[in-house]
């Protein structure tokens, strides 16, 4: 899952909204551009070495079942980025995936609900469906009993002292309720 966020003010609401748009319909994906979102990635990843929720999580996967998706490293860098043809697979991966039946969109503006809607389609409906259907990730499943109840010690950037337990279950999102908040509230 990929979450595009950002705040304009109504002056500009429209404008934006159109060269957002165009980031679906028909991106540049040109090397000058490329190469800076690969150092972009590459900071962020840099960053998130210092910051201990993103190294546990790393350990999270690292401990994971070497088949699942869940097994790899999570934010990219510079190195995991260095594909001599990087703008041709993206061009592929945008090709094949970038699809409207997997997307969801959600605006929040003080403009009147119908002109909102209204510049919504005109500016949304262009992206192409391509009927893209996902793997089902449960196919592999990220920890078998094999990969469960480790005990680890990580030692953190910053001077805090935590206990973290992890409970691993099968997805969710069909049944539309969240048990880490049942889990939670009686933690």
């Amino acid at each position: 899952h990929t979450n595009y966020m950002f705040n304009i003010s109504n002056d500009g609401f429209e404008k934006v909204l159109d060269m957002f748009s165009q980031f679906f319909i028909c991106p540049l994906m040109d090397k000058d551009s490329v190469e800076k979102e690969r150092n972009a990635v590459n900071s962020e990843n840099e960053k998130n070495l210092q910051n201990d929720y993103w190294r546990f999580y790393q350990i999270l996967c690292n401990f994971s079942n070497p088949d699942s998706c869940m097994n790899r490293f999570i934010t990219g860098n510079k190195e995991t980025l260095s594909a001599d043809n990087i703008v041709d697979q993206l061009k592929e991966f945008h090709s094949k995936y970038y699809s409207s039946n997997l997307m969801k969109l959600s605006l929040y503006s003080n403009i009147p609900l119908d002109q909102l809607e209204q510049i919504t389609r005109e500016k949304f409906t262009p992206i192409v469906d391509k009927q893209v259907i996902m793997s089902n990730y449960e196919e592999t499943i990220p920890y078998r009993e094999d990969d469960k109840c480790y005990f680890i010690r990580m030692k953190t950037v910053q001077d805090v002292k935590d206990l973290t337990f992890s409970f691993f279950f099968n997805s969710y999102e069909k049944d539309m309720i969240k048990p880490m908040s049942y889990f939670s509230h009686v933690l």
